[in-house]
Protein backbone atom coordinates (compact mmCIF):
# COMPACT_ATOMS: atom_id res chain seq x y z
CA UNK A 1 0.00 0.00 0.00
CA UNK A 2 1.72 3.25 -0.90
CA UNK A 3 0.51 6.78 0.48
CA UNK A 4 1.13 10.41 -0.11
CA UNK A 5 4.27 12.10 1.96
CA UNK A 6 5.20 15.07 2.71
CA UNK A 7 9.16 16.49 3.27
CA UNK A 8 10.08 19.99 4.49
CA UNK A 9 12.68 21.61 3.15
CA UNK A 10 14.31 24.05 4.42
CA UNK A 11 16.10 26.04 0.84
CA UNK A 12 14.32 25.68 -2.37
CA UNK A 13 17.83 24.88 -3.65
CA UNK A 14 17.99 22.04 -1.92
CA UNK A 15 15.14 20.59 -3.99
CA UNK A 16 17.46 18.08 -6.32
CA UNK A 17 19.54 16.89 -3.45
CA UNK A 18 16.45 16.13 -1.16
CA UNK A 19 15.35 14.13 -4.48
CA UNK A 20 18.46 12.33 -5.43
CA UNK A 21 19.00 11.47 -1.69
CA UNK A 22 14.99 9.80 -1.75
CA UNK A 23 15.76 8.02 -4.47
CA UNK A 24 18.39 6.51 -3.40
CA UNK A 25 17.41 5.21 0.30
CA UNK A 26 13.83 4.65 -1.52
CA UNK A 27 14.25 3.39 -5.03
CA UNK A 28 9.98 3.19 -5.19
CA UNK A 29 9.45 6.61 -4.84
CA UNK A 30 6.50 7.95 -6.93
CA UNK A 31 5.28 12.04 -8.01
CA UNK A 32 7.77 13.55 -6.32
CA UNK A 33 7.59 17.22 -7.22
CA UNK A 34 8.06 20.38 -5.46
CA UNK A 35 4.88 22.52 -3.72
CA UNK A 36 4.29 24.85 -6.71
CA UNK A 37 2.37 27.87 -4.21
CA UNK A 38 5.46 27.12 -1.37
CA UNK A 39 8.59 26.35 -2.20
CA UNK A 40 9.38 24.22 1.65
CA UNK A 41 6.89 21.55 1.08
CA UNK A 42 8.06 18.51 -1.72
CA UNK A 43 5.24 15.75 -2.32
CA UNK A 44 5.57 12.00 -3.05
CA UNK A 45 4.21 8.58 -3.01
CA UNK A 46 6.11 5.48 -1.14
CA UNK A 47 4.93 2.15 0.22
CA UNK A 48 4.28 3.39 3.91
CA UNK A 49 6.48 0.02 4.47
CA UNK A 50 10.22 2.23 3.36
CA UNK A 51 9.57 4.86 6.34
CA UNK A 52 12.29 3.80 8.00
CA UNK A 53 14.48 4.11 5.30
CA UNK A 54 13.65 7.73 5.65
CA UNK A 55 15.09 8.03 8.96
CA UNK A 56 18.51 8.77 7.18
CA UNK A 57 18.14 11.64 5.25
CA UNK A 58 20.39 15.04 5.96
CA UNK A 59 18.84 16.83 3.63
CA UNK A 60 15.12 17.56 4.93
CA UNK A 61 13.72 18.30 8.18
CA UNK A 62 10.61 16.47 8.48
CA UNK A 63 8.59 13.47 6.92
CA UNK A 64 4.64 14.48 7.10
CA UNK A 65 1.93 12.09 5.82
CA UNK A 66 -0.27 13.99 3.47
CA UNK A 67 -4.14 13.62 4.76
CA UNK A 68 -5.76 16.09 2.51
CA UNK A 69 -4.94 18.67 0.14
CA UNK A 70 -6.60 21.65 -1.84
CA UNK A 71 -6.88 24.64 -4.25
CA UNK A 72 -8.79 27.35 -2.17
CA UNK A 73 -11.31 28.60 -3.81
CA UNK A 74 -11.97 31.90 -5.69
CA UNK A 75 -14.09 34.61 -3.85
CA UNK A 76 -17.23 33.65 -6.32
CA UNK A 77 -16.98 30.50 -5.87
CA UNK A 78 -17.04 30.67 -2.16
CA UNK A 79 -20.61 32.05 -3.14
CA UNK A 80 -21.03 34.38 0.09
CA UNK A 81 -19.13 31.84 2.67
CA UNK A 82 -15.90 31.75 4.21
CA UNK A 83 -12.85 29.89 3.42
CA UNK A 84 -12.25 29.35 6.55
CA UNK A 85 -16.04 27.44 6.53
CA UNK A 86 -14.99 26.03 3.19
CA UNK A 87 -11.84 24.41 4.82
CA UNK A 88 -13.94 23.10 7.88
CA UNK A 89 -16.44 21.08 5.51
CA UNK A 90 -13.63 19.62 3.71
CA UNK A 91 -11.84 18.51 6.97
CA UNK A 92 -15.39 16.60 8.18
CA UNK A 93 -14.94 14.93 5.17
CA UNK A 94 -11.48 13.04 5.73
CA UNK A 95 -11.82 9.71 6.16
CA UNK A 96 -10.24 9.72 9.72
CA UNK A 97 -10.03 6.18 10.69
CA UNK A 98 -7.91 5.42 6.86
CA UNK A 99 -5.75 8.38 8.43
CA UNK A 100 -5.02 7.14 11.42
CA UNK A 101 -4.41 3.40 10.37
CA UNK A 102 -2.04 5.10 7.78
CA UNK A 103 -0.37 6.85 10.79
CA UNK A 104 -0.28 3.54 12.58
CA UNK A 105 0.93 1.07 9.96
CA UNK A 106 3.60 4.15 9.07
CA UNK A 107 5.04 4.17 12.27
CA UNK A 108 4.81 0.37 13.20
CA UNK A 109 2.50 0.40 16.12
CA UNK A 110 0.64 -3.02 16.50
CA UNK A 111 -2.33 -3.11 18.09
CA UNK A 112 -2.70 0.93 18.10
CA UNK A 113 -4.79 1.48 14.94
CA UNK A 114 -6.03 4.84 17.03
CA UNK A 115 -4.53 7.52 18.70
CA UNK A 116 -5.66 8.32 22.40
CA UNK A 117 -4.58 11.66 22.47
CA UNK A 118 -3.95 15.20 19.80
CA UNK A 119 -3.48 18.22 19.32
CA UNK A 120 -3.51 20.66 15.98
CA UNK A 121 -1.16 23.16 15.17
CA UNK A 122 -2.01 25.70 12.11
CA UNK A 123 0.53 27.87 9.90
CA UNK A 124 -1.46 30.61 8.24
CA UNK A 125 -0.60 32.81 5.46
CA UNK A 126 -1.57 35.34 3.03
CA UNK A 127 -5.15 37.45 3.57
CA UNK A 128 -8.46 34.96 2.28
CA UNK A 129 -8.02 33.76 6.03
CA UNK A 130 -8.57 37.04 8.01
CA UNK A 131 -9.78 37.93 10.59
CA UNK A 132 -9.54 34.35 12.21
CA UNK A 133 -5.53 33.86 13.54
CA UNK A 134 -3.58 30.66 13.13
CA UNK A 135 -4.83 29.53 17.39
CA UNK A 136 -8.29 29.92 16.12
CA UNK A 137 -8.49 28.24 13.21
CA UNK A 138 -6.39 24.93 14.92
CA UNK A 139 -9.29 25.07 17.79
CA UNK A 140 -11.88 24.83 14.87
CA UNK A 141 -10.29 22.44 13.57
CA UNK A 142 -9.80 20.66 17.26
CA UNK A 143 -13.71 20.83 17.48
CA UNK A 144 -14.29 19.36 14.45
CA UNK A 145 -12.08 16.19 14.96
CA UNK A 146 -13.75 16.20 18.57
CA UNK A 147 -17.16 16.05 17.18
CA UNK A 148 -15.87 13.47 14.50
CA UNK A 149 -14.13 10.94 16.56
CA UNK A 150 -15.35 11.39 20.32
CA UNK A 151 -13.13 9.15 21.78
CA UNK A 152 -10.09 11.81 21.52
CA UNK A 153 -8.83 13.73 23.87
CA UNK A 154 -6.83 16.87 23.78
CA UNK A 155 -3.32 16.86 25.08
CA UNK A 156 -1.04 19.92 24.14
CA UNK A 157 1.81 19.01 25.87
CA UNK A 158 2.42 14.96 24.90
CA UNK A 159 -0.31 14.10 22.31
CA UNK A 160 -0.05 10.93 20.40
CA UNK A 161 -0.97 12.59 17.24
CA UNK A 162 -0.30 15.65 15.59
CA UNK A 163 -2.38 17.73 13.17
CA UNK A 164 -0.44 20.19 11.34
CA UNK A 165 -2.54 22.52 8.88
CA UNK A 166 -0.79 24.66 6.03
CA UNK A 167 -2.97 27.52 4.88
CA UNK A 168 -2.33 30.01 2.18
CA UNK A 169 -3.84 31.92 -0.55
CA UNK A 170 -3.64 29.44 -2.98
CA UNK A 171 -3.80 26.06 -1.09
CA UNK A 172 -4.68 24.41 2.06
CA UNK A 173 -2.85 21.60 3.33
CA UNK A 174 -3.49 18.61 6.07
CA UNK A 175 -0.89 16.59 7.54
CA UNK A 176 0.16 14.55 10.57
CA UNK A 177 3.75 14.02 11.30
CA UNK A 178 5.43 10.78 11.45
CA UNK A 179 8.38 12.02 12.69
CA UNK A 180 8.20 13.89 15.63
CA UNK A 181 12.07 14.84 15.81
CA UNK A 182 13.61 16.46 12.48
CA UNK A 183 15.49 13.72 10.90
CA UNK A 184 18.99 12.73 11.58
CA UNK A 185 20.80 16.06 12.72
CA UNK A 186 22.22 14.93 16.08
CA UNK A 187 25.51 15.33 14.45
CA UNK A 188 25.60 19.15 14.65
CA UNK A 189 25.36 20.80 18.44
CA UNK A 190 26.16 24.13 18.29
CA UNK A 191 24.60 27.17 16.75
CA UNK A 192 25.00 28.13 13.11
CA UNK A 193 24.30 26.98 10.05
CA UNK A 194 20.87 24.91 9.65
CA UNK A 195 22.09 21.26 9.64
CA UNK A 196 20.58 20.28 6.31
CA UNK A 197 22.07 23.60 4.84
CA UNK A 198 25.41 22.85 6.47
CA UNK A 199 24.95 19.26 4.54
CA UNK A 200 23.81 20.54 1.35
CA UNK A 201 26.92 22.60 1.25
CA UNK A 202 29.29 20.06 1.99
CA UNK A 203 27.97 17.61 -0.34
CA UNK A 204 28.22 20.42 -3.14
CA UNK A 205 31.53 20.99 -1.82
CA UNK A 206 32.23 17.48 -2.31
CA UNK A 207 31.09 17.00 -6.06
CA UNK A 208 32.71 19.84 -6.44
CA UNK A 209 36.11 19.09 -5.60
CA UNK A 210 35.39 15.79 -7.45
CA UNK A 211 35.29 17.84 -10.49
CA UNK A 212 38.13 19.86 -10.47
CA UNK A 213 39.99 16.60 -9.43
CA UNK A 214 38.89 14.91 -12.84
CA UNK A 215 39.45 17.85 -14.99
CA UNK A 216 43.22 18.53 -13.57
CA UNK A 217 44.28 14.33 -14.20
CA UNK A 218 42.58 14.94 -17.30
CA UNK A 219 45.09 18.02 -17.77
CA UNK A 220 48.05 16.30 -16.72
CA UNK A 221 47.09 13.30 -18.90
CA UNK A 222 47.31 15.35 -22.14
CA UNK A 223 49.96 17.32 -21.42
CA UNK A 224 51.79 13.71 -20.75
CA UNK A 225 51.01 12.70 -24.00
CA UNK A 226 51.95 16.11 -25.76
CA UNK A 227 54.99 15.59 -24.22
CA UNK A 228 55.70 12.08 -25.31
CA UNK A 229 54.88 13.28 -29.00
CA UNK A 230 57.21 15.81 -29.04
CA UNK A 231 60.38 14.03 -27.94
CA UNK A 232 59.34 11.38 -30.63
CA UNK A 233 59.60 13.89 -33.28
CA UNK A 234 62.19 16.16 -31.88
CA UNK A 235 66.06 15.37 -33.46
CA UNK A 236 68.74 14.99 -31.21
CA UNK A 237 71.29 16.48 -33.72
CA UNK A 238 71.80 20.59 -34.43
CA UNK A 239 73.63 21.54 -37.54
CA UNK A 240 75.28 24.81 -36.36
CA UNK A 241 74.69 27.86 -38.71
CA UNK A 242 76.85 29.97 -40.49
CA UNK A 243 78.24 33.07 -38.04
CA UNK A 244 79.42 35.71 -38.98
CA UNK A 245 82.06 38.16 -37.57
CA UNK A 246 80.68 40.90 -34.94
CA UNK A 247 77.54 38.24 -34.15
CA UNK A 248 77.42 36.30 -30.78
CA UNK A 249 74.60 33.95 -32.68
CA UNK A 250 75.08 30.57 -31.57
CA UNK A 251 73.41 27.13 -32.53
CA UNK A 252 69.68 27.72 -30.60
CA UNK A 253 70.54 31.53 -30.70
CA UNK A 254 67.80 32.37 -32.96
CA UNK A 255 66.32 35.95 -34.03
CA UNK A 256 63.82 35.53 -31.14
CA UNK A 257 66.40 34.94 -28.21
CA UNK A 258 67.73 37.82 -29.98
CA UNK A 259 64.40 39.97 -29.58
CA UNK A 260 64.31 38.62 -25.94
CA UNK A 261 67.51 40.69 -25.01
CA UNK A 262 70.74 38.62 -25.83
CA UNK A 263 72.24 42.19 -26.98
CA UNK A 264 75.28 41.38 -28.58
CA UNK A 265 74.96 42.50 -31.60
CA UNK A 266 77.60 44.79 -32.66
CA UNK A 267 80.24 43.39 -30.32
Amino acid sequence: MTSRFCVTIQRKGLFNLVEGELRSLAPELEEFHMDEFERGKAFFRLPRSSLCDLRQLKSAERVLLSVWRGDVPQADALQGTHPVDWFLSAVSAVEWAQVFLEWSEALGLKGQTEPSTFKVECRRSGKCWHPHTSESIAGMVGQTLLSLVPSLRVDCSDPDLQVDVFLSDKTADVCVPLLRQQIQQGYICTTGLHPSVAFAMASASANAWKEVRQSADEKDRGETENEEEGHVGRSDHVEPGPQTEGSCETPGNTSSNRRRGSGCLGV
